[in-house]
């Protein structure tokens, strides 16, 4: 089985959420909420946030004004990402919860959902890209990628077809097309580009999940295929069926709960 699939199969029938990570769930959202807040005031928010077209049906934190979706998910994970406060994680050696909340924020708000989807869909997301970056996330650093966003645009296709019911294929598709939409270098660090990633990656595995939905198909071996997405970012090859089983493991535990999300 293609890890796409594996994904895919996850996403329409994920495991159990249990107590533990429905709590951990909302501690993450509402700390990174404040970080979108609170960097809502910086510069480069206020320069991104310029750029971008009013009209809309979805809010900028901070500013409360209203944009598109795929605009919304970008400047929030940019004001989200500014100041270095969103939480982090080992398994994929970045900051899991602001890659997943700007564009299911955005996705919730167009759409309408119970808080109840809303929260299964950021665990979804997050439990998707921490699971990938066990496989990649070492490999990542290595060779200069930002691993946050590089991981984050595969659980955010994922956590958006959640959201948006898509049915398996398509959601296979969403994983597929978001595998040539990362990106992210490590040479930008220290420079507000950094945040841009973050902002891009909730933008992306947005537009991923919703070029799905209109009909546009994706390879189903885009992840670990000759010229795939594991081999060309991390340069690494599946030994056995490794990376089935760490995928295979998604839920059990959720990620959130074990190694779990340091706050800081």
């Amino acid at each position: 089985m293609s890890l796409s699939r594996i994904i895919a199969e996850f996403v329409k029938n994920p495991a159990p959420f249990t107590d533990q990570a429905i709590y951990l769930a909302k501690r993450s959202i509402i700390d990174s909420w404040g970080a979108m807040v609170i960097g809502a005031e910086t510069k480069c928010v206020q320069m991104a946030e310029s750029m971008l077209p009013k009209g809309g049906n979805c809010t900028v934190i901070g500013s409360g004004h209203k944009v598109e979706n795929r605009d919304a998910a970008f400047i929030n994970g940019v004001s989200g990402h500014e100041l270095e406060l969103d939480d982090t994680s080992s398994s994929n050696l970045g900051h899991p919860t602001i890659i997943a909340l700007p564009a299911l924020i955005a996705l919730a708000e167009e759409r309408g959902c119970t808080g109840k989807k809303f929260l299964e869909a950021f665990l979804v997301t997050t439990e998707v890209e921490c699971k990938v970056g066990r496989i990649i996330a070492k490999e990542l650093h290595k060779n200069g990628w930002h691993c946050t966003t590089i991981t984050g645009v595969i659980g955010v296709a994922a956590g958006c077809a959640y959201m948006m019911d898509l049915d398996l294929k398509k959601t296979q598709y969403a994983i597929g097309i978001a595998a040539s939409l990362a990106c992210g270098v490590r040479d930008n660090f220290g420079t507000q580009t950094k945040s841009i990633h973050v902002g891009s990656c909730c933008e992306l595995g947005l537009k991923a999940a919703l070029l799905a939905e209109a009909g546009f198909t994706s390879s189903e071996t885009a992840l670990e295929g000759k010229e795939g997405y594991i081999y060309e970012y991390g340069r690494i090859r599946a030994e056995g069926d490794e990376f089935e089983k760490i995928l295979l493991s998604m839920g059990h535990d959720w990620d959130i709960c074990a190694p779990g999300f340091t706050l800081k």
